[in-house]
């Protein structure tokens, strides 16, 4: 970004969400302008005010960059407290499409330059950026912990390499530490609205397209007319069992949320045509697959990934903040010796570009 500011005079410039860099340019950089728009969700505004007041407040060594942190502050003074763990992943803004990907270019597809691909012998694959951290069970290194892990990047990962991977299991135990350290585990609701009134939608709908008695009568009336619209879905098409789960949705509003499934085809294509049955518009159908479908099942495989990350974060780092907290010593050895078991070794690495 730094190189095209001199490029972007006069104009306001609008920051998505922030990484440590745009964090780093929007706090010391003369050529930001005043009344530069700084867009945040809840999570992250609560982590950047959590991160910029102790500098404020206690560092004068950053003085010249005061104004500018107490701007920021200001404006996000009246976000609710956060006593759950925060992470420098909570920076990033979520981003959404309104339409379908026959609608996207083939350049939107391309795969970003810092993206690596990592095979593990126990045939996990994990895609990572060249920069994000990773714990390597190294006990000899000078670098490793008492635990016996050392911080290596991705990019650094040398096949032969054992990598500590978060096993639910282990998971399952830090969460416990953390709830008996009274620090509260909570889970995310942010689609919450918007997957209930999917549900709501779809029975309403096939009410109105659907009159057949029963569930089942429905099921294949909508499959025949899927096949109708598109004959060429027959081999991409579920059971019909597998398809009652799209519209057998009475359930649903008396379903807590985080039993709650999206309850939709699993393909695009399938999707669009299950939509166009039910009435929807093209632009509700995008809309409904992006925000709602996708969203779901996104956020919830991302958000195991990313509490993971924090999980790992906090019990591996040489300064973790478990193993400085008031957690019994007794617990956090059994956390480590499940972390030692917890490893897999590198078998292939690198960019995922040249992978292809």
């Amino acid at each position: 970004m730094e190189e095209h500011i001199d490029g972007l005079q006069g104009a306001t410039l609008v920051f998505a969400g922030l990484n440590e860099d745009c964090l780093r340019i929007l706090l010391t950089d003369d050529r930001i302008p005043a009344h530069s728009v700084l867009l945040l969700t809840q999570r992250a505004g609560q982590f950047l005010r959590a991160t910029l007041k102790p500098i404020v407040e206690h560092m004068p060594e950053f003085k010249s960059f005061k104004p500018r942190m107490e701007s920021i502050l200001r404006q996000l003074k009246d976000l609710p407290k956060d006593a759950s763990v925060l992470s420098t992943g909570d920076y990033v803004l979520p981003t959404f499409r309104v339409e379908l990907s026959s609608d996207i270019s083939f350049q939107e597809h391309e795969v970003a330059s810092d993206l690596w691909v990592v095979r593990f012998d126990n045939g996990l694959t994990q895609y990572r950026r060249d920069k994000s951290d990773v714990y390597v069970y190294d006990p000899a290194s000078q670098h490793a912990t008492d635990a016996g892990f050392r911080v290596c990047r991705v990019r650094s990962l040398e096949v032969g390499d054992k990598v500590f991977v978060m096993s639910a299991e282990l998971r399952e135990m830090v969460e416990q530490a953390l709830c008996d350290a009274g620090v509260p585990i909570q889970s995310d609701k942010t689609f919450e609205s918007a997957l209930r009134s999917y549900h709501e939608l779809v029975q309403k709908r096939l009410a109105q397209r659907f009159p057949q008695a029963t569930v089942a009568d429905k099921v294949r009336a909508v499959r025949q007319s899927m096949l109708e619209l598109d004959a060429g879905l027959e081999r991409r098409l579920p059971t019909l069992q597998a398809m009652r789960h799209w519209i057998d949705l009475g359930r649903s509003p008396d379903t807590p949320f985080e039993q709650l499934r999206p309850q939709a085809p699993n393909r695009e294509d399938v999707f669009k045509a299950f939509a166009e049955v039910l009435g929807f518009s093209s632009l509700e159908a995008a809309y409904h697959w992006q925000r709602v479908i996708m969203a779901v099942r996104t956020s919830r495989r991302l958000d195991g990934r990313h509490v993971s990350d924090i999980y790992a974060y906090m019990l591996l780092q040489p300064e973790s903040v478990m193993a400085h907290s008031g957690i019994r010593r007794k617990t956090l050895n059994q956390l480590f010796e499940k972390a030692r078991e917890s490893v897999a070794t590198v078998e292939i690495v690198g960019p995922l570009k040249e992978s292809k």
